[in-house]
């Protein structure tokens, strides 16, 4: 049966989409893309000799071969030739390493986590990607480096961004590939940055086990994504159904409560971005989110004395905005 829904088509059986909009994915490896292509049942467009491109009526997929370079390079010349629109959608599909220490029974394989943090490793940049609305997936920190990751190389700098890591859930866990950087650098200078999304999936373990890291075949990597193609494309139903046409601007006066806010709470950087993704969530529902947001603090204290219990707070405010 298929649903028709405002921006969006919904076949249940064969899981197909059907957007007013453009989706545009984007993986490294065919193996990463295969998954999708069957899903979609997208066809090869044999009009590109850069990247081998696939599509249907409202979907493309292109493949950007594994690198940085390859990323920033095969995106910005194949997005150069499409007409993207405000309108549009961006997903990154692809594999990561697990950075767990000696417990890797948190993380089974196949774990797909949404980036909320990505940083390049090699200039020590960091970006974050526009979070807004609900999703099924937790998140977590991405290193983007020119070379492969293993436990030797990426040991002291997981240990500088994250001193927690190890005793930490999921949600704080950090996660290696070699390409979101270089995407997100490229893609944003055609999508809206709420409309950009890098999904990655463990694939494997970077832990003090082992400093290399093992085999993974093809055939793995494709059924790992496999597994978890129908709850990212019912997701992505769900949240073009429901977004609103143009993202909720903060005025003055929110910006400068904001900053009152993250500093009564001891607020990171990354903690900042965190609590200004789940606002202007709420004021696109609302219209506007200070009144309910003092009554929220009403139930805490107006300060705090260290950065773990303003991240207490915070979480509680998340979870009585959503």
């Amino acid at each position: 049966m298929n649903i028709i829904l405002e921006g969006v088509g919904y076949c249940s059986k064969c899981c197909k989409i059907a957007l007013t909009a453009m989706l545009i994915i984007a993986a490294a490896l065919y193996c990463e893309a295969k998954p999708f292509i069957d899903y979609l049942e997208l066809k090869k467009d044999t009009s590109y000799n850069h990247c081998q491109v696939f599509r249907n009526k409202d979907t493309a997929l292109y493949i950007t071969g594994t690198g940085p370079m390859n990323a920033a390079i095969k995106s910005a010349a194949f997005l150069a030739t499409e007409p993207v629109t405000d309108a549009d959608y961006f997903l990154n599909i692809g594999v990561c390493g697990a950075v767990t220490g000696k417990d890797r029974n948190r993380i089974p394989l196949g774990t797909p986590v949404l980036c909320n943090k990505i940083i390049e490793h090699a200039s020590g940049n960091t970006y974050y990607p526009d979070i807004l609305y609900p999703h099924p997936f937790p998140e977590g920190t991405v290193i983007s480096s020119y070379q492969i990751m293993n436990w030797e190389k990426g040991n002291t700098y997981f240990k500088d961004i994250s001193p927690p890591l190890m005793n930490t859930g999921l949600s704080s866990m950090c996660f290696a590939d070699m390409e979101s950087a270089a995407l997100y650098q490229a893609v944003s200078c055609f999508f809206k940055l709420n409309r950009m999304f890098f999904l990655k999936l463990v694939s494997d373990y970077i832990s003090p086990a082992s400093t290399a890291l093992p085999l993974i075949s093809s055939e793995d990597i494709s059924h790992l994504i496999k597994e978890q193609a129908g709850t990212i494309l019912n997701w992505l139903q769900h949240l073009m159904e429901n977004t609103p046409a143009r993202p909720a601007e903060f005025t003055e006066d929110e910006l400068q409560y904001l900053t009152a806010v993250s500093a009564d709470f001891k607020l990171s950087v990354t903690m900042t971005n965190e609590l200004k993704q789940y606002l202007r969530y709420y004021k696109l529902l609302k219209g506007e989110f200070i009144p309910f947001t003092e009554i929220l603090r009403e139930n805490i204290p107006r300060s705090v004395k260290s950065k773990a219990e303003g991240k207490k707070y915070l979480d509680y405010f998340k979870k009585n905005l959503l």
